[in-house]
């Protein structure tokens, strides 16, 4: 048997030149695909590492993925609670052919946020001098502890003056608040008291030009009146038995209505409504607690002006020794009415004498102050002896008494007697009349100090 075998030319060809050749079998293939072996490209959303705020609920902004350019889903694991610690989590991609890719974000949630506190009451309050204050104290909530412990630090005492109240609160992180409280302290009204003590100063007579020497004196400079050396008038005299005070004045007195500022005595005047008298102003003298016979008064004042104000400065009788006014006399150092109106620059010194009202007569004389007397302040003094009485401004006399009589005793009775010092604004009445459209509210006198002197010892 013979056995013949046919071998094809094409594969005995080098295999350089066969490449092309499917099978030398007589079949054929396609060639293999390159397989994909890349992972999809994890972006997150915003940074890997986050702080949270404890308490508060967690949203993460995610991630995306792509491949070849392609979309791909991504999927998170973990989570983010609301307890101070920290978290991570895990976003993870798959391609369709099964390559993966993960990122992670670190989370980490911690309380920073300081507690808030509340001020019961106002961040700014005024208190009376002489009282115990009683703070209303303040609350602190925080976003993660809820309420806090607030604690207190400062005082406020009972004399005036500004103080602080400081109040703080810490969470159970650490994270501590404060805020403040300012409590201005007010020199308490003027309230007068029952128990006064009464300084007699008996002086030597003062010569004309003499040496003066200095026994009493008010300069104004305290932050409140000393009620041991001034009483504060109230109301309109009916208390006295003499409603309008005798002049059918308009006027209702405030203690509050004199104050101290700067170094002024400052008694205000009032278009304000009181008790029936649309009115108020001020009425302060030293009757129990400072009077004085002969030597030399004077006090340094600004006056109010307007049609309608009666600005005075004035001493009655520590003891009606010869009787009810006029008869125990009355000495009106400086008073004016109308200043800068139908008053014109004018002031009046006059004693009133003689006998009990409606049977009291009254002397004096006027002087026209230099420049204006509602802008400008000017000495305006007396001098006071047994037998005679000068007047000042500015140092120029321009009066001078010695004459005077009451019918309960002989010469130089009444103005033998110890008297006490009065300053007053008082409103309309029988002297200046009643305001008018032109009177200007409120209104002041100032005096910016009041000063006793006895003569040569």
């Amino acid at each position: 048997m013979r056995i013949r075998s046919r071998i094809r030319l094409s594969c005995l060809l080098p295999l350089a030149t066969s490449l092309l050749v499917a099978s030398c079998g007589g079949g054929s293939a396609g060639a293999e695909a390159p397989r994909d072996r890349t992972p999809p490209v994890i972006t997150l959303v915003g940074s890997p590492t986050i702080n949270h705020e404890q308490g508060t609920s967690y949203s993460d902004p995610g991630a995306t993925a792509t491949d070849a350019g392609a979309s791909v889903d991504v999927v998170v694991s973990g989570a983010v609670g609301t307890a101070a610690g920290t978290y991570t989590l895990t976003y993870t991609a798959t391609d369709a052919v099964g390559n993966t890719a993960s990122a992670t974000r670190t989370v980490t949630v911690a309380d920073t946020i300081a507690p808030v506190i509340t001020l019961a009451g106002e961040a700014s309050i005024t208190h009376p001098e002489g009282t115990t204050y009683v703070d209303a104290g303040a609350t602190a909530t925080d976003t993660v502890d809820d309420a806090v412990t607030v604690t207190t630090a400062g005082t406020v005492a009972s004399s005036a003056g500004t103080y602080t109240l400081t109040y703080s609160a810490t969470d159970s992180a650490g994270n501590s608040a404060t805020a403040t409280r300012t409590v201005i302290v007010e020199p308490a009204g003027n309230v007068n008291i029952t128990n006064p003590t009464l300084t007699v100063a008996d002086n030597t007579a003062v010569t004309q030009g003499g040496a003066l020497n200095l026994v009493w004196s008010d300069e104004f400079t305290g932050a409140k009146l000393d009620p041991e050396v001034w009483f504060f008038e109230s109301g309109d005299g009916s208390q006295y038995g003499i409603p309008g005070w005798g002049n059918s004045e308009l006027q209702w007195y405030l203690p509050d209505s004199a104050e101290l500022s700067n170094g002024l005595l400052i008694i205000t005047a009032r278009n304000e409504l009181r008790n029936g008298k649309n009115y108020t102003s001020a009425r302060l003298n030293t009757r129990d607690r400072f009077a004085f016979r002969y030597g030399r008064i004077e006090a340094r004042m600004r006056l109010s002006g307007g049609q309608g104000l009666w600005p005075a400065f004035w001493l009655l009788p520590q003891d009606d020794a010869y009787g009810s006014w006029a008869a125990s006399g009355e000495i009106d150092v400086m008073e004016a009415v109308n200043l800068g109106a139908s008053g014109g620059n004018t002031v009046y010194g006059t004693l009133h004498y003689g006998d009990q009202w409606p049977n009291n007569v009254f002397t004096g004389d006027t002087y026209v102050v230099a420049t204006d007397a509602t802008a400008e302040f000017h000495d305006y003094a007396l001098e006071w002896d047994a037998t005679e009485m000068r007047w000042y401004v500015d140092g120029v006399l321009y009066a001078m008494q010695n004459s005077w009589y009451t019918t309960s005793a002989a010469f130089p009775a009444p103005f033998d007697q110890t008297f006490y010092i009065l300053f007053n604004v008082a409103v309309g009445g029988n002297f200046p009349g009643s305001p008018n459209a032109s009177t200007v509210f409120p209104v002041t006198m100032e005096v910016d100090y009041v000063r006793v002197y006895s003569g040569a010892p």
